[in-house]
C-alpha cells in the first residue's frame, strides 16, 4: 500500500486528493450513482438508510463478497469483511477444461488446441 501511494505521488496526484480503496468499497461508492431501475432512481434512492447489501467481486481469478450498511449520514458501513475463494472466471475455465478432457480425453484437447486454437477457445 505505501509503495503505490509513492508511485501515485510520482506520477502527479496530490497526497491530499488521493485515497487508495480495496476493491469491494471502490466498487460501493461507484455504485452509489449507478441508475438501479427504469424510471432512473440511482443507488441511494433505492438503498434507503439502514439498508444492507452484498458487494460481490466475481474476476477472473477470485470471487470476493462483503456486506456494507448505508448510515443515515449517507456513508457507508462494512458489516461483514470481504471473504471469498478461488472461484472465478478462471476456475470455471480449469474444470469446464478437465471435464471435456474426461470426455474427449487429452490428446484429443492438446490436438485441437495445436492445430484449431479458434476453436479450442471457443
Amino acid at each position: 500500500m505505501v509503495i503505490d501511494k509513492m508511485l501515485a505521488i510520482q506520477a502527479g496526484i496530490k497526497k491530499e486528493k488521493l485515497a487508495i480503496a480495496l476493491e469491494p468499497e471502490a466498487a460501493s461508492i461507484f455504485c452509489q450513482k449507478l441508475k438501479t431501475d427504469r424510471s432512473g432512481n440511482e443507488f441511494d434512492e433505492t438503498v434507503k438508510s439502514g439498508m444492507k447489501y452484498m458487494v460481490i467481486d466475481l474476476g477472473g481469478g477470485t470471487a470476493d463478497i462483503t456486506v456494507h450498511q448505508r448510515k443515515p449520514d449517507g456513508t457507508i458501513q462494512e458489516v461483514v469483511s470481504p471473504s471469498g475463494g478461488p472461484w472465478g472466471g478462471k476456475s470455471i475455465d480449469e474444470a469446464f477444461h478437465k471435464f471435456l478432457c474426461e470426455i474427449c480425453g487429452t490428446k484429443v484437447m492438446q490436438d485441437l488446441k495445436s492445430t484449431e486454437l479458434e476453436d479450442y477457445i471457443d
